[in-house]
């Protein structure tokens, strides 16, 4: 998968569920320090996403995430799995309230609707 910064993420990558470019503005705070971040989001995927920011949390930190787009929003608390000072985080969803899961599905399904179906196999 290539990101809008042309980057091939894949060789790098330990996840196990696709995910799709999608952007949102997100907002990220670390549970226990308090510190938050500002940013957007570049992929979504059901069990997880990347979050575009010059100044990611650490690996292993657990946050409360909060993604808004347009009149929806989703949160949750996640893990950082990834993470590279100046470009970003890769957050883990630890498992998501039904309501949640709900927005999250309902935001994938807009997202693979369009998709050929040779990508979606």
């Amino acid at each position: 998968m290539t990101d809008r910064r042309g980057v091939d993420r894949r060789a790098h990558e330990r996840r196990t569920r696709e995910r799709y470019p999608f952007t949102a503005i997100v907002e990220v705070e670390e549970i226990g320090s308090g510190l938050r971040i500002i940013a957007s989001s570049g992929d979504l995927g059901r069990g997880g996403c990347y979050v575009e920011t010059t100044s990611p949390f650490p690996v292993e930190s657990t946050v409360n995430l909060h993604l808004v787009k347009e009149r929806a929003s989703f949160e949750v608390v996640a893990k950082v799995v990834h993470s590279k000072t100046g470009t970003g985080m890769g957050l883990f969803f630890n498992h998501p309230e039904a309501d949640q899961l709900w927005v999250l599905e309902e935001w994938l399904g807009e997202l693979t609707v369009d998709l050929p179906l040779k990508i979606l196999q």
